[in-house]
């Protein structure tokens, strides 16, 4: 009775840190009035539309810690903290309200959750990164690196469909 008392807390503790290792962390970040971003590394970003009278950047106290920010006029770039955490996923949500401009770079990946409200994104890519956008304006993607990209949309009518 003890072993399978024993093995079954063992198999519990067991699932537990499993989970717990395979989840990526969850970080929020609301980024107000910037207009250009750029993500770095290997994070998954969810943009979210934000409020469109929010002018401040704000960031819980997890994002502080293992995010690295650089803001610089309206471009703001996003970065992993440290070289240590280079091999942990992270997911950031990102509220966005007067977005132009994304540069995903490295393995990032980059989706929407809703639609952004911009009239025109420009969208640089690099070959090992992935994005998935819905806008209700023009997405116009070029490559970095001279990458290749694969364009697919999923709308039955694109406002504007190009590939640089």
């Amino acid at each position: 009775m003890k072993q399978k008392l024993f093995l079954s807390l063992l198999a519990i503790a067991f699932a537990v840190v499993s989970a717990n290792a395979t989840d990526p962390q969850r970080l929020i970040l609301t980024v107000g009035n910037v207009e250009h971003l750029n993500i770095q590394d290997n994070i998954d970003v969810v943009l979210v539309q934000g409020a469109p009278d929010d002018n401040v950047i704000l960031m819980d106290q997890n994002a502080s810690a293992l995010l690295n920010l650089r803001l610089s006029n309206k471009k703001l770039v996003v970065g992993m903290q440290g070289h240590s955490l280079k091999k942990q996923k992270l997911t950031v949500y990102i509220y966005v309200n007067k977005l132009r401009t994304i540069t995903v770079e490295g393995t990032s990946q980059v989706r929407t959750e809703g639609s952004l409200n911009a009239e025109k994104l420009d969208l640089f890519i690099d070959s090992g990164a992935k994005v998935h956008l819905k806008t209700r304006g023009v997405i116009k993607a070029y490559s970095l690196n001279d990458a290749n990209l694969e364009i697919i949309y999923l709308s039955g009518q694109p406002l504007a469909k190009r590939g640089y």
